[in-house]
């Protein structure tokens, strides 16, 4: 029997990865490690500058002036996560995300900064949300759908867990006009990353 669509994206980005290689860097600031494609403007940006520019696009365009409780779908090693604790002060924010390394490292920073109580990882899978129904006020995911077995069972898992007047807010990957004008290089890379 062969590996679940779940293990193969798990495994895709735990890749290389050591929780050895992590244990200290989870002391240094919040917003390490992101893993978005990032909202690149300048051909000058680094990664770091267009993953940064948009979680702030994500947040300042969310028009969100309270936020009781949040879950995070994707959240990696939750630079995001952090990012929203700060910027809406919910209750509680809650991480969901397939690489249990990730987990791991994202619930270690939280315990370091002090707001293990208030922001809490697990590991699993976004389409089987393991929580009650009409828990969060707010469901936030950027770029997660793409790894989503399947979008639909997504929605349906979110639709149970999300109060009745809540928000679920996600962005995904859209490529810019100049990706567009070499068709053969955007072909390989759309097939790649879709094969991948």
């Amino acid at each position: 029997m062969g590996k679940t669509h779940e293990k193969k994206v798990e495994d895709f980005y735990s890749t290389g990865l050591d929780r050895s290689d992590y244990r200290y860097d989870t002391k240094k600031e919040r917003d390490g490690k992101f893993l978005s494609f990032g909202y690149w403007e300048n051909e000058n940006d680094s990664y770091l500058d267009a993953a940064k520019r948009l979680l702030n696009f994500f947040i300042e365009n969310s028009e969100i002036e309270k936020a009781e409780k949040i879950l995070n779908v994707c959240c990696g090693y939750g630079s995001e996560t952090f990012a929203y604790y700060e910027k809406f002060k919910p209750e509680l924010i809650e991480g969901v995300d397939i690489t249990k390394i990730e987990v791991d490292y994202a619930n270690d920073k939280a315990k370091n900064l002090g707001v293990d109580k208030k922001v809490i990882f697990h590991h699993g899978d976004a389409c089987v949300l393991d929580f009650p129904e009409n828990s969060f006020s707010h469901i936030f995911g950027i770029e997660g759908p793409a790894n989503f077995n399947t979008r639909e069972n997504f929605f349906k898992a979110a639709g149970k867990v999300l109060k009745k007047e809540g928000e679920l807010i996600l962005t995904d990957i859209i490529l810019g006009k100049k990706f567009d004008k070499d068709k053969k290089f955007h072909n390989l890379i759309v097939g790649l990353a879709s094969k991948g």
